[in-house]
């Protein structure tokens, strides 16, 4: 992990504690797109009361290999926490509900078909996917997503030069509920948007 990257989450953890709190939120299931290793599941539980679920989803296996066996722990204890190696931009919610039907693996590499409704989607990683994910959600669905204007990184395809030019893209595809900007090294910022995606 690099600073920028634990001082990113840091970041988001505080956000969207003041936020829920604020707007008396709760957070029950989570979906984390592009989820990687999981480092943040922790300390998603340690600040989220109430919190029932973490599903992360990421389309690299082997990942979400490593992932689930660095939290067993939330693994073991009734699927707290489990992966899903799928493209996100390729989930596609079940009609107006919003629920988002996936399947997950057990411990005998079986498919188990799990269907849930997430009270917030965040995604650390939208720098590295095109937005098919998000436009795929349903209205109403809050998002916090996270992107930088590091466009000399390889994988990075969706990023921007400044936080107006990302808030006026994201304005585009939901409202607006709270937005952010972190400088983290010399021209380097991350910028955060909490979302409530709406239909153009």
């Amino acid at each position: 992990l690099s600073q920028g990257q634990i001082r990113s989450k840091i970041w988001l953890l505080s956000e969207l504690k003041k936020y829920k709190l604020e707007n008396k939120l709760e957070f029950k299931n989570i979906a984390i797109y592009g989820s990687w290793y999981g480092f943040i599941v922790p300390f998603l539980y340690e600040s989220l009361e109430n919190l029932e679920c973490v599903r992360g989803f990421d389309i690299d296996a082997n990942a979400n290999y490593r992932s689930e066996i660095f939290l067993q722990r939330y693994v073991a204890d009734k699927w707290k926490y489990k992966t899903i190696t799928q493209d996100v931009s390729q989930l596609i919610p079940l009609g107006e509900s919003g629920k988002i039907k996936y399947s997950l693996s057990n411990d005998y590499n079986q498919k188990i078909s799990e269907t849930k409704k997430f009270d917030i989607i965040i995604n650390t990683s939208a720098e590295h996917m095109n937005d098919k994910w998000l436009e795929n959600l349903r209205k109403e669905q809050v998002v916090c997503v996270q992107t930088n204007n590091m466009k000399d990184v390889e994988g990075h395809i969706n990023v921007f030069d400044t936080f107006e030019e990302a808030k006026d893209h994201y304005r585009n595809l939901g409202q607006i509920l709270w937005a952010g900007k972190m400088p983290l090294m010399e021209n380097y910022e991350r910028y955060m948007f909490f979302l409530r995606r709406r239909y153009l």
